[in-house]
């Protein structure tokens, strides 16, 4: 019994390859990579599942450790910039309500 995997196949059952770009000369060129898909981080519960989902990618292997340690800090950053935004907000507003009450 062979343990060798079959390459992955497309529609026609011919092997997938990755795609080449050629120039003039037979140089083979790196395609522009595509633009990364836009994250919504408005919110605490959007980072914290941004987080989770890093966590993920590298208990899974798809990202190195130390890049996936870099983006969670990143979003612990951007935690800690939503948070004092909420409560700056809060606290315009309790006092928006004090100077009400007091005139």
């Amino acid at each position: 019994m062979s343990t060798r995997r079959k390459p992955p196949q497309n529609g026609s059952g011919a092997p997938m390859r990755e795609p080449v770009t050629l120039d003039g000369t037979g140089r083979v060129l790196t395609p522009t990579p595509s633009r990364p898909k836009h994250i919504r981080l408005r919110a605490v519960a959007d980072c914290h599942r941004e987080a989770a989902k890093v966590y993920r990618d590298m208990r899974s292997g798809k990202i190195e450790p130390q890049e996936g340690t870099r983006l969670v800090y990143v979003l612990g950053q951007i935690t800690s910039m939503i948070t004092a935004g909420e409560l700056e907000r809060r606290i315009a507003a309790l006092e928006a309500m004090s100077d009400d009450e007091d005139a």
